[in-house]
């Protein structure tokens, strides 16, 4: 039989190591002849390591559990989602990338649902994150000291040096300097990633005692490291939107007074910012104030993607292109003689699902978002730490995903989407918020 400790170690295991790209790849996705993550069909370890959770839970808790959870509105309403996902599977031109897209909405789905069965410690998840995100943050910094990241099959890694165009970069008179990318595919999604662990860690030091706040504390200016060697923008607005929720969540009249901890924590990150600001102030203020040619060129993209999802929306605005389709509708239908890297998904979490799911998948997205929403912010309102952080989370989450597309078009952000979200949404009761 399989027991509780056995769950919370591949739930452990499933956060700490989600940024890992380790996968099998049968075939790489192509436009004109080039090779491209789009349409690429592979099976991440991750995945197994996902499923293995959702069995555990299963065998744990039982079937009747699992009956329990899917009764609750977000479950449905999640599944629902998933099947409409599904359906826009119909309309994709390459039906096997489709498929392969929308299978990770639904095991996000099934993760979402073990969570609200299983019901893990708060500690276990703020821990698996804090973990996580110092040994990215780790890599991350010897990537961007050395602006080099050598390839590695068994992290799932590829090679990316400072020189190659197509590298993520950011680009000032002084050259051009290498952003992190620990083990994920951008430098965005590892600074989203970092991000929540900087929450995660904020949520630590809340509840620690005076003995178990020094080694958060001390944590605290690598993760900042490990983000700002990132230099992503989406995640710089996003960390700020999940640490001012915090404070507003925790700082209410009938609630706990804000720990002094977490004051402290604040003003650690601020003074390791402003430290790394100072010595790195050339890329920083390149990415800052938007100056330079790759910004300029960055902010172009953005804008002509934009218009590529309103132009295939007006074609498609009832069920979309197919799950993963985007890059390939516009090659099919807006062919403009662009280079074939230039055809990518729009950087709008909310844009990308209507474009690929239509009307109908980002109706049901958006109820899923605004139910939990409010079962959030409502446990959040009436409790202390714990709730707080994983709303806070949330609002990272949400923030970063209107600035990217990575929680839609990656396996690790839609993983990292249905965690946060799983979390967040369990009724923690009191014995539960005991970190």
């Amino acid at each position: 039989m399989i027991g509780r400790r056995t769950t919370s170690v591949i739930f452990f295991a499933l956060i700490a190591l989600a940024p890992l790209g380790t996968r099998l790849i049968w075939r790489t996705g192509t436009i004109d002849g080039v090779s491209i993550e789009p349409g690429t069909i592979s099976l991440f370890a991750t995945q197994l390591l996902a499923l293995l959770y959702v069995v555990a839970v299963l065998f744990s808790a039982g079937i009747p559990a699992f009956a329990a959870a899917l009764r609750r509105r977000a479950v449905w309403l999640a599944a629902v989602f998933a099947l409409a996902v599904l359906l826009s599977v119909f309309q994709a031109g390459d039906q096997a990338a489709g498929l392969l897209a929308a299978s990770w909405v639904v095991l996000g789905v099934a993760i979402f649902a073990a969570l609200l069965v299983d019901r893990p410690a708060p500690a276990v998840f703020f821990a698996a994150f804090v973990a996580g995100a110092a040994l990215q943050s780790v890599l991350g910094s010897w990537q961007f000291f050395v602006q080099s990241a050598p390839a590695s099959k068994w992290l799932g890694m590829a090679a990316h040096q400072a020189a190659v165009p197509g590298v993520f970069v950011v680009e000032t008179a002084a050259g051009r300097w290498l952003r992190a990318y620990g083990t994920c595919s951008h430098p965005n999604v590892f600074a989203i990633y970092v991000t929540l662990g900087i929450l995660a860690c904020v949520g630590l030091l809340a509840a620690a005692g005076k003995r178990g706040r020094e080694p958060l504390l001390a944590l605290l200016p690598l993760l900042a490291a490990g983000f700002f060697f990132a230099f992503s923008k989406s995640a710089v607005v996003a960390l700020a939107v999940g640490l001012i929720g915090y404070l507003f969540l925790t700082a209410r009249p009938h609630l706990t007074r804000i720990s002094p901890a977490v004051v402290i924590s604040v003003l650690v990150l601020a003074s390791a910012f402003l430290a790394l600001g100072w010595v790195y102030r050339e890329p920083a203020l390149t990415r800052v104030t938007g100056q330079g040619r790759l910004e300029a060129v960055s902010w172009n993209e953005r804008q002509a993607l934009a218009a590529d999802a309103l132009k295939l929306f007006s074609g498609h605005a009832v069920f979309g292109v197919g799950a993963g389709q985007m890059p390939f509708a516009v090659r099919r239908e807006l062919a403009d003689g662009r280079n074939s890297w230039q055809y990518q998904d729009v950087h709008d979490l909310p844009l990308i699902i209507l474009v690929e799911t239509g009307l109908l998948g980002l109706a049901l997205w958006l109820a899923f978002v605004i139910l939990s929403l409010r079962s959030i912010f409502g446990a959040a309102a009436s409790a202390t730490a714990p709730p707080a952080v994983v709303a806070a989370m949330v609002l990272a989450v949400l923030t970063a995903g209107l600035f990217d597309h990575f929680f839609w078009s990656s396996w690790t952000g839609q993983l990292l989407f249905w965690l946060v979200f799983g979390l967040a949404s369990i009724k923690l009761d009191k014995r539960a918020l005991a970190l």
